[in-house]
């Protein structure tokens, strides 16, 4: 996995930073970064501006593209505006698919996709990966219905497979937000933020995979640890969870001309659900805007398969 550039690389990332490695979370999307909008609508962005949170402390994000590490800069921060840390490392041959980058039209960088295309495919064989790393406040604007953002980039550097330093900027302080580096690295924080949002989904829930039993006493010695090492999650609907835990689909049963299909594993996550109409409301014996709809499992809640378990997180 990517998130393993962090282990094997290790002296790229600031020291203040390296503690953050093995603290971190491990989440993996199977999705191109221009894939993340096409899972929410505007309205639930809204209603997520104030609510938001991350899952962990610290929280590594991996897509097909890249892996980045994000934290609170307060603890227990709650919104999107709330200022967070960014690093990440970056595959440069992943930006040569074009759904790894994009910049809507009227965006003065509009010109840098093809860019970073081209540079992808020039420097991939001399600089395979990159490192990143600084702080960013995101929010989002129901009014025009876009992504607001600011930071610093500390640094970004890019470097070889033998580990050996190439382009270093030193980027301690970029006073204008039209910098194209600084920009690429805010529209990077930007998508970890969305690939998190699926969690808020009630819809989806996150599925632990661990180590099984048999695989224990296996980890080499080293300060760091890799993703194989390490549990990982995802973030799952329903019908795809059961594949992956190997759950049965229930086979329907047909008794006395009527077809009946088993009770199969439900669930919900625990959410706040906002009460729109009057016919709701005033079954109440206090009127309410929003109620609170408890977590629900119903079935088994993990399996294990070959040298893995898997357990469902509420």
């Amino acid at each position: 996995m990517i998130f393993d550039l962090f282990v094997r690389y290790s002296n790229f990332v600031p020291s203040t930073l390296r503690k953050l490695i093995n603290r971190a979370r491990l989440f993996s999307f199977d999705i191109y970064p221009t894939q993340t909008m096409e899972l929410f609508d505007c309205a639930s962005l809204a209603t997520q501006k104030h609510e938001f949170h991350l899952p962990f402390p610290v929280v590594a994000v991996e897509d097909k593209v890249s892996c980045g590490i994000v934290w609170d800069l307060k603890k227990d921060a709650v919104g999107f505006g709330s200022p967070r840390g960014f690093m990440e490392m970056s595959v440069t041959e992943n930006y040569i698919d074009e759904r790894a980058y994009t910049v809507p039209s009227d965006s003065p960088f509009s010109h840098t996709a093809a860019d970073v295309r081209e540079a992808a495919k020039a420097l991939k064989d001399k600089y395979p990966y990159t490192f990143r790393s600084g702080i960013a406040q995101i929010n989002w604007n129901a009014e025009i219905d876009k992504w607001e953002s600011r930071g610093q980039l500390f640094n970004c550097v890019m470097f070889g497979k033998d580990g050996m330093r190439g382009e270093c900027l030193n980027m301690t302080d970029i006073p204008d937000s039209e910098d194209v580096a600084l920009h690429d690295f805010l529209r990077a924080s930007i998508t970890m933020i969305e690939e998190l949002l699926q969690i808020s989904d009630p819809a989806r829930f996150i599925l632990e995979r661990r180590a099984g039993a048999d695989s224990k006493g296996k980890r080499r010695s080293r300060k760091y640890t890799l993703s194989s090492e390490r549990p990982l999650y995802t973030v799952l609907r329903p019908r795809e969870a059961r594949m992956v835990m190997g759950l049965p689909e229930p086979a329907p049963k047909v008794e006395g001309g009527r077809t009946i299909v088993e009770r199969r594993a439900h669930w919900r996550r625990e959410h706040e659900r906002e009460l729109k109409s009057d016919r709701f409301k005033e079954k109440k014996t206090i009127k309410i805007d929003r109620m609170y709809i408890p977590a629900l499992w119903n079935g088994p809640d993990s399996s294990t398969l070959g040298d893995h378990v898997y357990k469902v997180l509420l």
